[in-house]
């Protein structure tokens, strides 16, 4: 059983700025995930079946729905156990469905990913890892609650070229700030591009340049982009 999913019989439907090539955008508009009835395999399944890559099905089943049980939570609709287990449903999902995807050959980039000290909060992030990993990415996704001074020194000895920190709530936004300031001291010109994300930045974009990040981004799809643009430019800087 599925206690605390999402999208209660509701269709989740494709943004259709990102559509695979190839197949219509509308393809898996039929696809929802009830709160508590259905298995989220079977669902997430069928999804991919339906023709949705793995991020498509990751973007429009299981980040709607984490959003709306944060809601539920937020208004004492559901306990902290059961988003917890929303929680770990979409993350072992998700996990199960990188395991059967195809990713794009290895390509000269690496790339950084950590929740900010003080964020617990890391599927949106897990979203973001395997987005990157099926591009084609080297990728190190360090996971919730990173200390600064342990992102720092991660970052001084693997040198990725992108950062990309997550950060949930607005308390966070001076612990971004002051860890990308250490990061300009210490690395100058050399450091590496610079994304952020989250909901704490998603509702006012503008915080990411106050944050010193050199882009934002909604979500998955939208993170790759951002990512070989910003890798790409600076190649040719």
């Amino acid at each position: 059983m599925l206690v605390a999913s999402n999208l209660d019989r509701r269709t989740t439907r494709r943004n259709p700025r990102h559509p695979r090539p190839g197949r219509k955008a509308g393809s898996s508009k039929n696809i929802c995930w009830p709160l508590i009835t259905a298995p989220p395999r079977d669902i997430f399944d069928a999804a991919l079946d339906h023709g949705s890559s793995l991020v498509e099905a990751s973007l429009h089943i299981v980040q709607p729905a984490l959003y709306r049980v944060g809601r539920k939570w937020q208004v004492n609709q559901v306990s902290v156990a059961q988003e917890h287990l929303a929680t770990a449903i979409a993350s072992m999902t998700m996990t199960r469905g990188l395991m059967k995807a195809d990713s794009l050959p290895l390509k000269n980039s690496r790339v950084l990913l950590a929740c900010v000290q003080g964020n617990h909060r890391a599927v949106g992030l897990q979203m973001v890892a395997d987005a990157f990993q099926l591009d084609g990415w080297e990728m190190q996704f360090l996971g919730a609650n990173i200390p600064g001074t342990a992102l720092l020194s991660q970052i001084r000895a693997w040198q990725p070229h992108l950062l990309g920190l997550s950060v949930s709530f607005v308390q966070q936004l001076r612990v971004a700030k002051e860890l990308l300031g250490q990061l300009r001291q210490e690395a100058g010109g050399a450091q590496p591009g610079v994304l952020v994300g989250g909901l704490a930045i998603n509702r006012f974009e503008g915080l990411a340049a106050l944050v010193g990040a050199d882009a934002w981004c909604a979500d998955a799809a939208a993170a790759v982009l951002a990512g070989n643009r910003l890798v790409a430019e600076r190649s040719v800087a």
